[in-house]
């Protein structure tokens, strides 16, 4: 198995809670750039995870909208990426997944 760690794109200062801030337009540019490279570099993972926090799910969406038939989790809560996250992976039946954080 092949582990894709992929971290969001800018996003906005913290004048909202850290939760809800959203992608930059740069930040958006970023996630889209990063979807591309994903298709040129022969990436295609098996399955896309990714926090509920507003920018993951924003560049989550880039990389979906790249690969529309690859499963999509999002997880419930925020959780770090610590034993637990693998815990969850490992349980699964996806192979080569990609994380977005």
């Amino acid at each position: 198995m092949k582990l894709f760690l992929l971290r969001h794109g800018e996003a906005q200062d913290s004048r909202t809670s850290d939760f809800h801030r959203p992608l930059t337009a740069h930040g958006r540019e970023q996630a889209a750039n990063r979807a591309e490279q994903l298709v040129i570099e022969g990436i295609i993972p098996g399955v896309i995870i990714h926090s509920p926090r507003v920018r993951a799910v924003e560049t989550a969406s880039y990389i979906m909208s790249r690969f529309p038939d690859v499963p999509t989790l999002e997880l419930t809560e925020v959780i770090d990426a610590d034993r637990g996250l693998f815990d969850i992976i490992r349980a699964s039946s996806f192979s080569d997944p990609i994380i977005v954080g």
